[in-house]
């Protein structure tokens, strides 16, 4: 049988703030969205999160954290018009064109109901 273990007196405040609403690191006020963490902790916690992930997948620190909004020609090719518009033209053409995977592109293809290109014997 396991060990059952006491709880530290720590926890046990930490435990009392949660249920009062509180920040578990310093007893100000909760933030909305966050459940455990006042403004300036919970920045502080998001900011620890996107490193350790960051540092986890080998991307460097000071990557933006969001790209920019998508051009035009990023997201004209996910329209119907211009599946219906290329013909029958190779996933892996369009992929190469908009720098994405061939997945990517049939992916759209049937999301948007378009029979994919398929290549006769």
């Amino acid at each position: 049988m396991s060990e059952i273990k006491p709880v530290s007196r720590q926890r046990i405040w930490q435990l009392k703030q949660q249920q009062l609403g509180l920040c578990l690191t310093c007893a100000k006020p909760r933030v909305a969205g966050s459940n455990f963490h006042c403004a300036e902790h919970h920045t502080r916690h998001i900011a620890r999160l996107r490193t350790s992930y960051r540092t986890k997948r080998n991307i460097p620190l000071d990557d933006p954290i969001r790209k920019t909004k998508p051009t035009a020609l990023e997201t004209e090719w996910k329209t119907p018009e211009f599946f219906e518009s290329l013909g029958r033209v190779p996933d892996n053409k369009i992929a190469s064109q908009f720098g994405v995977t061939t997945t990517t592109v049939s992916y759209h293809r049937r999301k948007l109901g378009i029979a994919p290109h398929r290549k006769h014997k």
